[in-house]
């Protein structure tokens, strides 16, 4: 999984973002977690496919938040239970309409947020751990822009 992470606000030069010249297909934990990302970031109803799947995380953290922790884990901690739901139920929908199978090492078990960290007041960082039904764990570093 790759992050793409803002350049500080200082910043005045163009950042430019290179993709490899081989497309690589992610599978196991990192297709869940890949899935877990888009998830989070996607706001409600601006996939015009699924417009179910989403969260506010972005919305809540880029409409201007006061840079307190336990208020900024408050709201990674709904964020995160509500794409572990509707990573679940899709999964699962799949599974159950027999559409395609999907390897429980790509199959979520849970998310479970590790710790929130504030970072400079303009950004935050959490860890989350991934589980898969196979019990595969990873944790991940979730870099995440907020505006104060």
């Amino acid at each position: 999984m790759y992050l793409l992470e803002l350049p500080e606000p200082s910043f005045t030069g163009k950042a430019a973002l290179k993709f490899p010249e081989k497309v690589k297909v992610t599978t196991g934990i990192q297709k869940l977690a890949q899935q877990y990302v888009i998830t989070l970031f996607t706001a409600p109803g601006s996939d015009t496919v699924e417009p179910l799947i989403g969260t506010t995380i972005g919305e809540v953290l880029l409409g201007g938040i006061a840079p307190v922790e336990e208020e900024i884990r408050h709201f990674i901690n709904i964020g995160n239970s509500e794409a572990e739901e509707q990573i679940a139920t899709d999964q699962q929908d799949v599974l159950d309409a027999g559409l395609e199978s999907i390897p429980e090492d790509e199959q979520l078990a849970s998310a479970t947020v590790l710790d929130v960290r504030i970072r400079d007041k303009t950004r935050v960082e959490f860890d989350v751990l991934l589980t898969t039904v196979a019990g595969d764990s990873r944790a991940y570093i979730v870099p995440l822009p907020i505006v104060v």
